[in-house]
């Protein structure tokens, strides 16, 4: 339209400028106050998470059991360099396919797959070694920080670690 405009008429390209700002206004205001409104204007579409399956061919029920009788006997979870590669490696899959199936059949990350273990671990500790400091229940449970520790178990738990202690002690309500 600006060309023809340009051949035409200057009022022609006000005209075609004009419209086109208001249509991009327009798409603007109405994406604010609905944002599904703008996605008929995305041509990429977003690929959705794992829709190409890399778990095709294995069984995941044998894959978590076996992952989990490790971390279980071993007490991998424990370990500061332990990675979802030293996993995968250990149970003779890739990454990406230990990766899906946490995500896919436990709906958690590898990283919260492991501080579970490790939270498990520490409410263990907690519960036989009630005079052991907070600190070193982080440090035996695998945490490598207080400050992680507290993050974690209160994700967790919805309480901090010394709240826990107490309220399983008996000491508060």
């Amino acid at each position: 339209m600006l060309i023809i405009g340009d051949i035409i008429s200057f009022a022609f390209s006000r005209a075609a400028i004009a419209m086109v700002n208001t249509v991009t206004l327009g798409v603007f205001f109405a994406s604010q106050y609905d944002p599904s409104y703008y996605a008929i204007f995305k041509h990429v579409k977003k690929k959705k998470k794992y829709e190409l399956s890399k778990i095709q061919g294995i069984d995941a029920e044998s894959v978590i059991l076996k992952l989990n009788a490790v971390m279980t006997e071993k007490e991998l979870y424990k370990e500061e360099n332990f990675s979802i590669k030293n996993a995968a490696d250990m149970l003779n899959i890739n990454v990406q396919q230990l990766s899906e199936i946490l995500n896919s059949f436990l709906h958690k990350s590898f990283s919260t797959y492991i501080n579970d273990y490790k939270i498990n671990e520490a409410m263990n500790l907690m519960a036989q070694n009630p005079d052991y400091q907070i600190t070193r229940i982080a440090l035996m449970a695998g945490f490598n920080s207080t400050r992680t520790f507290n993050r974690v178990f209160v994700k967790s738990t919805g309480r901090t670690p010394m709240d826990y202690r107490r309220y399983h002690s008996g000491k508060i309500s």
